[in-house]
């Protein structure tokens, strides 16, 4: 498996069945005008979901951030971002896919956002 940063996706190179490829991170990440004074996580709406959830958060200053899907055993199965952000309010869509961009069972996730030393997790619900 590659990982390619000039289009943000993840190769997984098969033997004799070909290449696969799938978007590295969510559908999108999009910058909400303001300028939030403290680090957040909201809550994911909407909440269950099928397909697609919107999770926003706020950084007040300059960060690394990562964005991260984990299922009810503590094992990451997608990262929706891991990059540099200016401070802002930011709202991220996950699609219910994971990092291979296989959907994802029914059940329960947790998305955890880390920037700095400061970091938040939410409990998600996927229903199909």
């Amino acid at each position: 498996m590659d990982y390619r940063a000039s289009d943000d996706r993840i190769f997984a190179h098969t033997h004799g069945r070909g290449v696969f490829s799938t978007p590295a991170g969510p559908t999108s990440i999009k910058e909400i005008v303001g300028s939030p004074s403290e680090f957040s996580l909201m809550q994911n709406f909407p909440n269950p979901f099928n397909p697609t959830t919107k999770i926003r958060f706020n950084i007040p200053t300059n960060q690394e951030v990562t964005l991260k899907v984990y299922d009810a055993q503590g094992k990451e199965v997608a990262l929706l971002l891991n990059r540099s952000l200016s401070a802002g309010s930011y709202e991220a869509e996950w699609s219910g896919q994971d990092k291979f961009g296989m959907p994802m069972a029914s059940g329960i996730y947790f998305c955890r956002v880390t920037a700095g030393n400061s970091q938040k997790t939410i409990k998600m619900i996927l229903n199909k």
